[in-house]
Order: structure tokens, then sequence, then C-alpha cells
């Protein structure tokens, strides 16, 4: 019987290079099909992957239709889904080609094969859909009305006016396509037949109402808090939706997971941040920076200098900060301050910013979360997130709001079985046994009604199945939902399960490519294999244009997939997997490195996983000293089995050099560092390898600076600067007395810092003179990250300033504060600034000190630093004691030794806090208090060896006994004694006049 011809709703598109004729006018006839062959291949590729059927291919483009001859749901969204990957990859190819789009939705009439005259559809769509197609600009995509009356509410589109189309009697309204609108997590939803919404209209109507608040500026954050599978991304789709149909941008996320625990750092907030701006992670540099450029500089100009750091946080190029030197901690608090104003721009609209499974946050996403909940408040937008009972909220927002989703009720959950199995009255038996097992899990319920239909209990459809077996008058429903989900995998085919297995351990999420390559099914054979899964409803069709694929419909799904298999095969897999995925573009990036790890790993690939966790750290080391340093752990600990050879070693070393680097400003002790150090400088020494056994020296004195003695940090530094002159290397030279100048501040030997000081200046003047116009390896400054002529200037500053030569001190400070102040590195720059604090409160000048003290504080808060608040704070405490207010300087300096002692950072200077505490207690009449605390700092200078601050509490212990305070008045000698030494060893001229006054019998307090 011959096939009749029908009428079908569908899209066409029509695709062409822009001036292809002039891109092969002066080529033979073969090499003008190499050129344009690779990007008609593409679009034929991208039409493809979304459905669609190739109707014509020419020479420079093509026309294709969806929705015909077989009828396809959301033909047009899938039309524009293949156009935009067209787009995509025209950037990619290996000589970019521009291509011009266009779409057009109606009827169409379609026959099931070619007709004799090789047409599967014919009608006036494919007319306007060609029309259009020149009317779009190079690169552009135009859609007709009513292909956009189809997208709007998942696609960004602009109005492009009306245009009179040749052959067409009536004008045509035309839209430019920009993008998809974000749709993330609640795609899943769009893909399967739904049941109705049951149980959670009053949860839906509480959301609803947050938008008519936001409507008045109160915006809002509202955590949805339920165990797996209680409803929580059911709602926030239905919520979703309404918004969408009020017309309401909503910008949607989640986090994810790979194994247990591990998710990839920061992929929840670069997924957003990529979904707001309409780019994917493979997308032409140049395109992704002009479409983030303009988004960032419509929501306010004054953005355009954090454009740049924004971009290198999406993995852009980002010319303007190849010569950027910014401490991690600075970096990382700038992208969280952008992200609040970010957020507090786009809120001037009503808007809904939707995230989910924040049990699976990662730390860094998680503090640039926290920061847009902290924003919305004011705002027009509604912030929903979603997350099981075992992750808190890490916020405490007056508008935040909590809602707990417990089980559904009875009535709700059989009504749900209902909805599911339908009515027919013989199965009204199995409805009430499946609600009572599922005890008010809506996804339990779900997955029970699938098994049995799945494993032919119940025939038909849902919402109207039919009932089967007699077995029913015994049932034995699994009593777990994973025990369930597992007899349903049980269920499958041989090659199906097998799929869906290898899909599990690729991930939560899977693309095509990866499937395919680990699996060795041919394309078209495992489409087939994933159609099936998804019609079972345990997979769905992902959207993404960047990385084709699917995910499964419910998380539990992946993870009973996973643990069914046995681990000798997981591990085969993730082997197979680790493969797929570096061959893959996107596997290539920085923030993919993590995931390439976890699958090394878990396939016993020690040494790969090692290698690719040091590109992570590398990555996110700029932005997040914290997070690195815990994967530089990670990578020695992987390596701690490994024998030992070339590439072991050297990453070891690697590893355990970048721990200490870290370590004096993340709080680690000596001790906890003492292991990365010895087997650092151990393969420094084995291998001869002078300049890296100084600078490993250096680092580690650094440690014992901040958490043991000084004078432990000026023995390692003495030893970096003979391992540096033994090198030969001038950088590393100069790098090593500047690091013994800081040694010997922190020790109180000012006389020999001051020297230490002298040799690094001279050292570094004369580096600069011989290498200038010459390209060398890294220099002192890259060695530190920052300028190390300016850091000499500023610890020479402080240096002079206790040897009390105020005048040389001045001209010093003058100078490092005429440094360009746009590139001033804070942990540097506040030297200078705490040193013209010191010399103002020694004078007596409160307001100069007050000037300097604002200084520091804007430091601390540009950089995060707890070890700059622990400064700002001793500052302020200066500028109170100058001016009389010994209750605010007592309690900001009880502050500061709060946050030194908590975050284990600035404990280099807690024994001169404790002295000064011990002088503004003494001054303010509290003798008791100030004997106990003026012990305490003679102990813990002592312990610390810092001379400087053991001088100051032993004059303020005499002058202690000297006003008849609680202090033994037969001590007041020696420690009148000790001073004296002390003053002599130190140079510490600042405190001359306090000690001679003292030794006269003279009462001066603090100031």
């Amino acid at each position: 019987m011959e096939l009749q011809r029908e009428r079908k709703q569908s899209t066409a598109l029509f695709a062409d290079i822009v001036a292809s004729t002039e891109l092969i006018a002066n080529l033979d006839a073969e090499s003008a099909g190499r050129r344009l062959q690779p990007a008609v291949e593409a679009m034929v590729q991208a039409v493809g992957r979304f459905g669609g059927i190739i109707l014509h291919t020419l020479g420079d483009g093509l026309d294709a239709i969806f929705g015909a001859p077989r009828a396809q749901d959301g033909h047009a969204l899938l039309a524009c889904r293949a156009a935009l990957a067209m787009q995509e990859a025209m950037a990619a190819l290996p000589i970019p080609t521009e291509i011009r789009i266009g779409i057009h939705s109606g009827e169409v009439v379609a026959s099931p094969s070619r007709d004799a005259f090789g047409h599967e559809a014919q009608g006036l769509v494919l007319h306007i859909a060609s029309r259009l197609e020149h009317e779009a600009e190079p690169g552009g995509i135009l859609l007709s009305m009513e292909c956009n009356d189809l997208v709007s509410d998942y696609c960004e589109t602009s109005p492009a006016g009306v245009r009179m189309l040749r052959g067409v009697p009536e004008p045509v309204e035309v839209f430019r396509l920009i993008g998809l609108k974000p749709g993330v997590a609640s795609d899943r939803f769009r893909t399967v037949a739904l049941s109705p919404l049951r149980g959670r209209h009053g949860e839906l109507e509480i959301l609803k109402q947050a938008i008519f608040d936001a409507e008045n500026n109160a915006g809002s954050v509202i955590g949805i808090v339920a165990h797996a599978g209680m409803g929580k991304s059911r709602l926030c789709y239905e919520f979703g939706e309404w918004c969408r149909q009020r017309n309401l941008k909503v910008l949607e996320g989640r986090a994810q997971v790979f194994g247990k625990s591990q998710s990839m750092p920061l992929l929840a907030v670069l997924e957003l941040l990529r979904a707001f701006f309409g780019i994917t992670a493979t997308l032409d540099h140049g395109m992704a920076r002009r479409k983030i450029e303009e988004r960032l500089l419509a929501l306010n100009p004054a953005f355009v200098d954090d454009l740049p750091y924004l971009l290198n946080l999406l993995g852009l190029p980002a010319s303007e900060l190849d010569t950027e030197r910014t401490d991690p901690k600075a970096w990382h608090l700038r992208l969280r301050n952008l992200i609040k104003r970010m957020v507090e721009a786009a809120g001037r609209q009503t808007s809904v910013i939707i995230i989910e499974d924040l049990h699976w946050l990662d730390d860094l996403s998680q503090e640039f979360i926290t920061a847009a909940a902290e924003a919305v408040e004011g705002t027009k937008i509604v912030m929903v997130v979603n997350y099981r009972p075992t992750w808190a909220p890490p916020w405490s927002l007056p508008h935040f709001t909590e809602l707990t989703l417990a089980e559904l009720g009875r009535s709700d959950i059989q009504q749900l079985v209902q909805d599911l199995i339908g009515d027919n009255p013989d199965l009204a038996d199995m409805v009430t046994d499946i609600a009572q097992q599922s005890d008010g899990n809506p996804f339990f319920a779900e997955e029970l009604v699938r098994a049995l239909a799945q494993g032919g209990t119940l025939l038909g459809e849902r919402g109207g199945y039919q009932f089967v077996s007699s077995d029913w008058l015994t049932p034995m429903l699994p009593a777990t939902v994973e025990a369930v989900i597992g007899a349903r995998i049980d269920l499958l085919p041989a090659l199906e399960k097998a799929a869906l297995q290898i899909a599990a351990v690729i991930g939560k999420e899977f693309p095509l490519a990866v499937a395919m390559e680990v699996s060795g099914i041919p394309e078209q054979e495992i489409k087939e294999l994933f159609l099936h899964l998804c019609d079972l409803d345990l997979i769905t069709a992902s959207g993404r244009i960047d990385r084709p694929g699917y995910s499964f419909r419910h998380p539990l799904i992946q993870e009973v997939a996973y643990a069914m298999q046995l681990r000798s095969r997981r591990a085969q897999l993730h082997s197979s997997v680790a493969r797929a995925i570096e061959e893959v573009p996107w596997g290539n990036a920085d923030e993919s490195a993590s995931l390439l790890a976890y699958h090394c790993e878990a396939a016993g690939q020690v040494l790969e996983a090692a290698m690719h966790l040091r590109r992570v750290a590398l990555w996110i080391g700029r932005t997040n000293s914290s997070r690195a340093l815990a994967e530089w752990k990670k990578v020695r600990w992987l390596l701690r089995d490994q024998p030992s050879d070339a590439a072991v070693d050297q990453l070891r070393a690697l590893a355990n050099g970048r721990v200490l680097g870290f370590a004096w400003s993340e709080g680690l002790s000596a001790e906890d560092v003492k292991p990365y150090a010895e087997e650092a400088l151990q393969y420094a020494r084995e291998a001869g390898d002078r300049k890296h056994e100084a600078l490993l020296l250096g680092a580690y004195g650094r440690v014992f600076a901040a958490s043991g003695a000084a004078d432990d940090y000026v023995g390692l530094a003495r030893q970096g600067v003979a391992a540096a002159a033994a090198s030969g290397d001038p950088d590393v030279y100069v790098a090593c007395n500047a690091q013994l100048c800081q040694a010997y501040l922190l020790a109180g030997c000012l006389r020999e810092s001051l020297g230490a000081n002298d040799t690094a200046m001279i050292a570094n003047d004369e580096r600069t003179q011989t290498e200038s116009g010459v390209v060398l390896g890294l220099n002192a400054s890259q060695i530190f990250g920052f300028d190390v002529g300016q850091w000499l200037r500023c610890l020479r500053t402080r240096t002079l300033v206790l040897l009390g030569d105020f005048e040389a001190a001045e001209t010093c400070l003058a100078m490092a504060l005429r440094a360009d102040q746009s590139k001033a590195i804070p942990v540097v720059q506040y030297h200078a600034h705490l040193a013209a604090v010191e010399m103002a409160f020694h004078r007596g000048n409160a307001s100069m000190a007050r000037l300097h003290v604002q200084e520091i504080e804007g430091y601390a808060f540009q950089s995060g630093m707890s070890y700059l608040f622990t400064a700002a704070r001793l500052c302020r405490a200066l500028v109170s004691s100058t001016e009389g207010d010994l209750d605010s300087a007592s309690a900001d300096l009880y502050e500061a030794l709060a946050a030194a002692r908590k975050s284990k950072t600035g404990l280099e200077i807690e024994a001169r806090l404790l002295a000064y505490l011990a002088d503004v207690l003494d001054g303010a009449g509290e003798k008791g208090r100030a004997a106990h605390v003026v012990e305490e700092a003679i102990e813990v200078a002592r312990r610390r060896t810092d001379r400087v601050a053991e001088l100051h509490a032993h004059i303020v212990a005499a002058d202690l006994a000297l006003v008849g305070g609680p202090i033994n008045p037969e001590l007041r000698e020696g420690h009148l004694q000790r001073a004296k030494v002390l003053l002599d060893v130190t140079g510490a001229a600042i405190f001359g006049p306090r000690l001679l006054g003292l030794r006269r019998g003279e009462v001066k307090i603090a100031n």
C-alpha cells in the first residue's frame, strides 16, 4: 500500500556560508571543495545531533527540517539548538568561517520517504526560512515570529524589525536568536511525561509569593531541603516554568559530584556564569569575550576594570593580567565582590536564580554562591536553592527562608500512584500497596510503578495500565528505592545494561562522544540504546550544545548502576573514560583536570592522577591558596608509594615546594611542613640544584617565623644565601638576601637586617643593569610574585623606624609610597604603612597615624587576608592609644590576638601584640591584667626569639614594678638589666628614651 503524505507542524532551517564565492574565487574545484567542505560537514553534524532531517546539501550550505516526516516535540527548539551548534562549530574550525541561518515554523506537507522530486517536505515554511537566511547578517540567525513564539521561553531573542520577503505577500516580523536561556537543571523534566504535582502546592505558593515581594525590592533566598526523591527538583521546575510564563528571566545551575564526594572546583559557579553570559566552554575565545563584555558592561560600565579577572576565571585569555602579580586571597576577594555587585546590578529587574543539589557544592563555589545570596537583599531577585539535610547553608541572612519537604501524606501519595497507574478498579489494591510501600516518597513510588511496567506486571501506557499478572495476590515489592532501581536495571537486555553501567562510571552527565569511545559502540547503535533507556525514564537527553549527551534522570539511578559493578570492572572503565575525555576538546581545559584526576585515581593510575592534580593546583592557586595547598598535599600523598624515578621525583619535589610556598599564609606550623621541606631539600641536594635548595630554605624559614622561632628563620635564610651564592644565580641571591633581611627584622637583629637589606638592594640594582634588554629566566620579583625592590624598601623603612632613625625612615617611606599604587601588593605595601604608624605613634602624631591605618585596613579588605587584618587591628590600637582611648586600644589588640591565633597567621607579631596590650592595660590602670599579659608577652617573645617584643615587654614589666604593681619590686632591676641588654643587641633605639626614663625612676606609661 502506498504511504500517504501528511500535514506536519515543523520547523525549517536554511544555512549557507557567507561570501562563499569570494572564498573560492581563485581556487580550483578540488581546492574549493576542501575549503568549504569542513563547514558544510559541521552543519550536517549539528542537524543530525538534534534529530533534524537534511533535505538538501549544497557546496556552501544546506536546508533541513525538524518535526517532519517524523513528528517531534519541541521541533522549533531543536532547530534553534542546531543553529547555535553550527555557529559554535564554525568558530572552532581551523579557518573560522561565517555563516548565516534562517528558521521558520509552520505547517508542511511531508511524505514518509522522498517523492519523485526528492523532497520529504514541501510548503511555504521552507520558502520563508530560505528568505530569512538571505536576510540574516553574517554570523547571525534570524527567526520568524512563529518560531520565536515557540521558543521564547527557552531562547534569548531580540526584535529585528519587520521585513518584506521576496515572494511573500505579507510583511514578516523577525527576531535575532542570541542564545539559549539557562535551563540546566530543569531540562530533564521537559523530555518526559509528568504526572500532576501532588502535595507541594503550599510550598509552590510560598515561592510565588516571593516573586510578588521581590517586585517591591524585597529579594529573598529560599532553601528547599529534603531527602533524595522527595521532589525538590520537581518543585523548582514547576516554579521556574511559572516564572517563564510571566516572562521572567530564570537562571539555573546545579552542583555536580563525581565519585562519592569529589566535586570539580568552581564548576557550579562557572556553569552559572556561562549560562548568564550565553557562552559555552568550547566557544571561540574572541566570540566569548565579546559576549561577556557586552553583557557585563550593560549591567554597569564600571565593571570594565573587572572584566580581565572574570575572563581569567572562565578560562579565557586576558592579556591585561599577563604581568599581574596579585595575592590569591586578594584575587579571590575581588571576584567574590564582583559576583555580589553583578547580582545587585542585575537585581534591578525581577528575575530568578535556581541552584540545585548544594549538598554536592565544592567549597570554592560555596563562597561565591554565598556572596550572591548576600547580595540578593534589597533587589528584585528570588534565589532558590535545594539540598539534602546533610548540608547546611553557610549563611545566616535575614532574607533567607528554609522550606522542608516532608513525605507526602497518605491521600497525596495514593493519588500520585493512581495518576501513574490509572483508574482501573482492578488495580486498586496495587495502588494502595505501592503507596504504602513508598512511604510518602514520590520518586520511590514512580520507580515501583516503572519496575512493574518494565517487568511485565503492568501492560499499557502511563495513566492507563492494565493488570496482567495474577501473582499480585501475594505482592513482594522491593523494600528500598535502591532495590527497585537495581531490579529495573537487571531487567535490561545485556547491551543496554552495559551501556548504562558505562554511563554510570562516566558520571551523572555523560557526553555521547565519551560514551561511544569507551563502549566501542557505533554512534547510531548507541543512540538507539540510549533512546530506549530514555523511554524507560532511566536517563534523559541533555540539551547542551557544546557537549551533547545524556544525564541520569535521578542521581540515585547513577549511584545504583555504578555500585552494582565489580571494582575491577569499574577500574578498567575509569581508565577508558580518562583516555576518552583527554580526546575531546573540553577535556584539555584546566577545569576538567580534576575530573581526569578522579578517573585516573579510581583506575589505579596514581602517577597520571597526580599529574592532573598538578594542573588543578596550578590553575586554582591563582585565586584560592587554601584549595591549591590541599591539592598539592594530595599530589604528594598520591606519590607516597611510587618508586623513585625522574618524573616522580620532580613532581614530588614540586608538590613539596608548593606546600612550603603556601604554608606561612595558610597557617601551617613548622612541624606540619617538616616532611615536605625535608623531602624537597633532599631532592634538590641530590640533584645538585643549589638554586632551588636556596629558595626552599628561605620558604621553610618563613614558616618558622610564623609558627616557631625567628632565629630558626635566620639560620635557614643564611643557609639559603650561601646556597644562592654557590648557585651563581643573581636573582636567587637577591631573593634569599631579602628573606634574610626579613628574618633578622623579625628576630630583632635590626643592624643585621639593615646589612642584609643593603646587600640585597645592591645585588638587585646590579642584576637590573646587567639583564637590561636580555630575556633570562625568572627574576627575583617573579620568584616571589611581587616587586622585591619594593619589598626591600618597605622592610627597610620598618627597620629604620625601630632603630630610631626617623629622618632616614621618612626618606625611605617616601620612596616606598611613590610606587605605582595600582600595582601595589597588599602583603608587601602594608609594611611601609605599618612603619609610618609606629613612627607617628612614638611621635604622638595621631592624625598622621590614622591616615596610614586607613591604608592598611583597605589592604586587609582588598586581600581578605587575616594576616593583614591582624596588622590593621594593631595599628588601630596604636592610634587609639595615642589619642588616649585605651579601652578601644585594648579591644583592638584582643581582637588582633584572637584573629591571629584562630587563623594561625600573623603569629610572628604575637609577642608584640601582647607587649603593646600589657602597655595599654598598664596605662588604663588595670595592673593585674597587665601583669598577667606582660608575663605571657615575655614568654612568647623568648619562645619566638622576638627580641624587640621582649625588650618592650621588660620595659612594661619594670614600669609596673615602679608604680607598685603586683609584680615583685625586687624583679624591677632584673627587667631593667634585661631590657638594657636587649636594647644593645637589637639597636631598637626607639625604646631608648623610655628605658632611660625608667632607670631614672620616671613613670612613662603607654606612649
